[in-house]
């Protein structure tokens, strides 16, 4: 079940009224005013990668971002920017270096409301099992997620906005530092999720967008 859902489950418990599992995120006119100058005059689409997660075995590895984030520049002329905590700053970094062309990189220099307007400018935000693609679900802004070991049914954001990438078959549960789990440390699961696959779920967003906006 939906996270989301099943902690709005319990308000029936209290009596109340359950409207709605959908995530809301408040943003000040001045967060937005700083993600617009931040944004600039680059062109559209602007494509947010968040290649952090609160741990590694969650993590695409940096090396892939940075190809998804070349050839999105390449094939789309999209704007990409890099956000996340200060303590993801070396893995965006890696990403950056890895592109080789015009990047935000922001990553541990805007606070929480800022980089969420960052978020709620951008066409599409493309990111593992963590923070941001919440952030993203909560302002209307499309995803495409990444999963390994944790669950895509319970964690990722809904409906057709948000595309979920993980390679079939994957174990898709385990906990990857547990004493009987196989893999310890860099599960393998997240590995195994081609470029190709993670680009061609971009190009689908993208392709919707411009469809709703024509």
């Amino acid at each position: 079940i939906y996270e989301a859902a099943w902690v709005s489950s319990f308000l029936a418990d209290l009596g109340l009224e359950v409207e709605s599992a959908m995530l809301e995120f408040p943003l000040t006119s001045e967060e937005r005013r700083e993600a617009s100058s931040l944004w600039g005059n680059r062109p559209r689409p602007w494509v947010i990668l968040a290649p952090g997660a609160g741990w590694n075995g969650k993590r695409w590895p940096a090396e892939r971002f940075a190809e998804l984030g070349r050839q999105l520049f390449a094939s789309r002329g999209a704007s990409v920017a890099l956000i996340g905590s200060p303590s993801e700053k070396e893995i965006a970094n890696v990403v950056e270096a890895g592109m080789r062309c015009p990047c935000l990189n922001v990553t541990g220099q805007t606070g929480l409301g800022v980089s969420a307007a960052l978020i709620a400018a951008a066409d599409l935000l493309v990111g593992n099992d963590s923070a941001p693609i919440h952030f993203a679900a909560a302002l209307g802004v499309p995803t495409v997620s990444l999963w390994g070991p944790t669950r895509p049914e319970k964690w990722a954001p809904q409906g057709p906005r948000h595309a979920v990438v993980r390679t079939p078959g994957a174990c898709a549960g385990c906990i990857y530092w547990h004493p009987q789990s196989v893999c310890r440390g860099e599960p393998p699961c997240m590995t195994t999720i081609a470029c190709e696959a993670v680009l061609s779920e971009c190009e689908r967003m993208l392709g919707l967008l411009q469809h709703n906006t024509c």
